[in-house]
């Protein structure tokens, strides 16, 4: 039996908004970057500051979610298009990299509707939308210089 770490009530399926990680990745200083519409990445957004690299994919879907031991879950039905996808954008990006940036690796974040707290499928970050910057502000990854993250912008053609 699959132990329920995070789910969203039925009851907030009415409240339930947009996601809008354009507006919580506002609340990021100015050292950080983002990116929409990176070419060849199935990736919304790349988020490049002091913490690290991250794509960030936003789940069109409006449905219930929820986060078990064995992956994501709505309406009963695993979810794998979204997750492959977020997930598939941190490897796309390290394969981008290549042997220029080894040092370098991508985190995967996967946006959803709601508010809930923060979960993980495998080593994919899944949170609300409007947690993003708050995420990514506090993730513990392996900090990069600025000549890294310069390097890292020159790759992605910024």
């Amino acid at each position: 039996m699959a132990q329920t770490i995070l789910a969203f009530p039925q009851e907030r399926l009415a409240a339930a908004h947009e996601p809008s990680p354009q507006r919580a990745l506002g609340a990021l200083p100015g050292d950080w970057t983002v990116l929409e519409d990176v070419a060849g990445l199935p990736a919304d957004r790349v988020i490049l500051g002091p913490n690290g690299v991250f794509t960030l994919v936003v789940d069109p879907d409006p449905r219930p979610a929820v986060i078990t031991t064995d992956g994501l879950y709505r309406g009963g039905t695993r979810v794998t298009t979204t997750v492959k996808r977020a997930l598939g954008a941190a490897f796309a990006l390290r394969r981008r990299f290549g042997d220029e940036l080894p040092e370098v690796f991508p985190y995967p974040l996967l946006a959803v509707h709601g508010d809930t707290t923060l979960g993980f499928v495998g080593r994919l970050r899944v949170l609300p939308a409007d947690m993003v910057a708050e995420a990514v502000w506090t993730h513990p990854g392996r900090p990069l210089l600025r000549s890294q993250r310069s390097a890292v912008a020159r790759a992605l053609g910024c």
